[in-house]
């Protein structure tokens, strides 16, 4: 079993009492982009209000990153993006950083659903972190082709998943979302993103931009993600940018636990901040942004509430 990382000495740091009396938890608008893929109907996954009656196929929880900002969604913080909070929180928001200079967020987190009709072909130039979270009996997941020559609707890969899977697509791997599927997507900030095929759809204007170059093909398989470590707190994944683990259950921090979101997948609950009388609403389709310099928090429910907790190197 892979050794679990021992929590990071750069968490700690002195943060000015007056920085440290404004910091608090911050829920993140969502950013809802309507698709010809995406779909109409309820979801199970309870998506935010921001996407009712509208026929979304991407929603962006958490994002500094193509064009896109995220801002605050509630409170007296409200509007405000995160580069606002970077110069007025500084070491209180990010933490310790080789980089200073990096945007807030070394990631963009997206959710994204098709209806009937399987989502683009596309290839990244990073890895990216696929969790699913809704998956019909027709849904299937396109990665890699069989030939070269071969028209896309025959070329692709496709692979049966469930809800619950989770897995790494590495670079330069084609990849697509079949039908009737919602999935959580984590790519690193600054990635490019190509779109291959589009299922002869008319042209998306607000699709990702073309890369300024060509990112190569390769013919591998997604890396399955095996927790790492058991029991009430399961860690799926440890890499270079982000530490991902899944919590089904209330949660206590410790203090100076560095910058992390947290993304609830079922369940309701609140974050409460050591010290504090407010707390914040936690739901589905919603990310929450905890800021490096924040003070103990708690996560409670009064039922079963499962989350997933980004904490950022």
């Amino acid at each position: 079993m892979p050794k679990v990382k021992e929590k990071s000495a750069a968490a700690n740091f002195f943060l000015d009492p007056a920085i440290a009396a404004k910091l608090t938890p911050l829920a993140l608008e969502p950013i809802v982009a309507e698709k010809p893929w995406g779909a109409l109907a309820h979801t199970s996954f309870n998506a935010p209000s921001d996407a009712e009656n509208l026929r979304w196929g991407e929603i962006w929880l958490a994002c500094e990153d193509f064009g896109l900002s995220s801002k605050v969604a509630s409170g007296a913080n409200r509007g405000h993006i995160l580069a606002w909070f970077k110069i007025n929180w500084g070491l209180g928001l990010v933490g310790h950083r080789p980089n200073p200079n990096l945007p807030t967020l070394p990631v963009s987190l997206r959710l994204e659903r098709t209806g009937s009709e399987p989502g683009p072909v596309r290839v990244l130039s990073d890895d990216e972190l696929w969790y699913v979270l809704e998956a019909g009996t027709e849904s299937w997941v396109g990665a890699g082709s069989t030939s070269s020559e071969a028209p896309w609707p025959k070329r692709l890969k496709k692979n049966p998943v469930e809800p619950g899977d989770r897995f790494i697509m590495p670079p330069g791997l084609v990849n697509s979302l079949g039908p009737h599927m919602t999935v959580l997507k984590v790519l690193p900030t600054g990635s490019l993103v190509g779109t291959l095929y589009n299922w002869e759809r008319p042209a998306d204007l607000w699709d990702f931009t073309p890369p300024p170059k060509e990112i190569p093909l390769v013919n591998t398989e997604p890396a399955p993600l095996k927790p790492l470590c058991e029991g009430r707190d399961r860690i799926l994944y440890q890499g270079p940018i982000y530490d991902l683990t899944l919590v089904k259950t209330s949660f206590t921090s410790a203090k100076g636990e560095g910058l992390s979101i947290i993304c609830p997948i079922k369940g309701r609950g609140r974050v409460q901040v050591s010290g504090s009388k407010e707390s914040l609403r936690l739901h589905p389709g919603q990310a929450v942004l905890l800021p490096a310099g924040l003070s103990r928090y708690s996560i409670d429910s009064g039922t079963l509430i499962s989350y997933l907790h980004f904490k950022f190197h």
